[in-house]
């Protein structure tokens, strides 16, 4: 076992002589000297660009929350530190240019490169509803998302759509100038002109100033008004074809394209009712979530009978035409009268029982067949559930009972809702 460890021992001995012989032939070879320090890069995480204007957070992998880190970035950007922990830190870029954001602590230090610029952009605004009719002329103004360095070309686009592909652009009107407000922002005037549709505008060679990276875009396309040349249509519709009084009524408006009020001191859709022995009535109909549909809930307000007139005002589409035709999909009935039961019968056929019913107008029959001498019906009510055939204005059907003395009632409702006396037969069956 000695003898085991010494020869151990002395591998040991022999292989840290031959280390430090190893080690003593680099430092005496100064061209092949490799210095090695652990721990002295920091890294830094975060975007390695961003756009003028923006804000963006960087950080130390590895960080140590209580160390004291020094952070530096060129002139154009500007650090905040967090106030708890200094590895974390935001850059706010406020001009375009290459950035390195450094830090160090002691020996220790990091750098990223970060490259700020922002490609210019245009968007558009419209006044009103930003649809006209042929010769409406209006204004439309352009923002772009950088100062530029001149103006840019402008046109109508008279090729292919920038919005619709494969598609020719719709051309209708005139396009003014474009006029420069400040740096980032234009307008021109805007005449309509034949047609239905949204005409482009064409800015080509568009470059932000210096400050933003000098980007220059080759062409960008925006919309102009909505060119609007057609008279909407109105399509009504209703809950019931027949209604009396104290009925609500569900009116249902369906327009072709969407509408707005048209006098702007009265912001209101109106609906208006009449005729049908009703008193006349106005009211505004009430949107959904669908903007081409409206509704109102119209309550009968009359004791008369007739055809309910339905009309709507105060109406435009959104170029300003008036309604060009109201269509309704079914005409409304009021009625108030009551039918008349003018003859009602049960006869004994044998084996079964004919039961008929004649009225003063179509409707529906109901019949209950009771014992004799059983509680008789007073109202409509007392005949839910019970067996009914339709009148127009005669009906009846077939049925088998069973041998005994019966009284049998009679009703009739019209499609309004009107009820007629009730009438009784009395029937035996042998």
């Amino acid at each position: 076992m000695k003898l085991l460890m010494n020869k151990y021992l002395f591998k040991a001995f022999a292989l840290g002589g031959l280390i430090l012989f190893s080690m003593s032939s680099c430092q005496e070879e100064d061209g092949n000297a490799i210095e090695y320090t652990p721990g002295n890069a920091l890294m830094i995480s975060g975007s390695s660009s961003a756009k003028v204007g923006e804000s963006k957070e960087y950080y130390l992998n590895n960080n140590l929350k209580d160390a004291d880190y020094n952070w530096s970035i060129g002139s154009g950007a500007t650090i905040t530190e967090n106030s708890e922990n200094d590895a974390y830190i935001t850059v706010q870029f406020d001009a375009a240019g290459e950035y390195t954001l450094s830090v160090t602590k002691g020996d220790a230090s990091g750098e990223m490169s970060i490259k700020v610029e922002t490609q210019p952009a245009v968007t558009v605004e419209y006044n009103g509803t930003g649809v006209l009719m042929d010769g409406e002329t209006d204004t439309v103004f352009f923002e772009f998302t950088t100062p530029l360095s001149g103006a840019p070309d402008f046109a109508v686009n008279t090729d292919s759509s920038g919005f619709k592909s494969k598609e020719l652009a719709f051309t209708s009107g005139t396009l003014g100038t474009l006029v420069q407000v400040d740096a980032d922002s234009y307008y021109a005037l805007y005449t309509a002109g034949a047609g239905n549709g949204t005409p482009e505008a064409l800015f080509q060679d568009i470059t932000a100033n210096e400050t933003y990276g000098s980007i220059n875009v080759d062409s960008a396309f925006v919309q102009l008004y909505r060119v609007d040349n057609t008279a909407p249509i109105a399509e009504l519709s209703y809950s019931e074809s027949m209604v009396n009084d104290s009925t609500v009524l569900t009116v249902t408006a369906t327009f072709s394209e969407e509408v707005m009020f048209e006098d702007p001191a009265d912001s209101a859709l109106l609906v208006m009712f009449s005729g049908g022995g009703v008193m006349n009535e106005t009211d505004t109909l009430v949107a959904t979530d669908d903007p081409l549909v409206y509704t109102y809930d119209y309550t009968v307000n009359g004791e008369g009978n007739g055809t309910l007139n339905v009309t709507l005002d105060n109406i435009v589409d959104l170029a300003g035409h008036e309604i060009a035709a109201t269509i309704n999909s079914s005409a409304v009935v009021i009625d108030n009268t009551d039918p008349n039961i003018l003859i009602a019968s049960a006869n004994d056929a044998g084996e079964t029982v004919e039961v008929s019913m004649t009225a003063s107008e179509a409707s529906l029959g109901y019949y209950l067949l009771l014992a004799d001498g059983a509680d008789a019906p007073t109202t409509m009510a007392d005949f839910d559930g019970a067996s009914s055939f339709a009148l127009s204005p005669s009906g009846g059907e077939t049925i088998a009972v069973d041998a005994g003395e019966y009284d049998v009632y009679f009703i009739a409702v019209d499609g309004a809702g009107n009820a007629s006396a009730i009438s009784m037969v009395d029937l035996t069956v042998n």
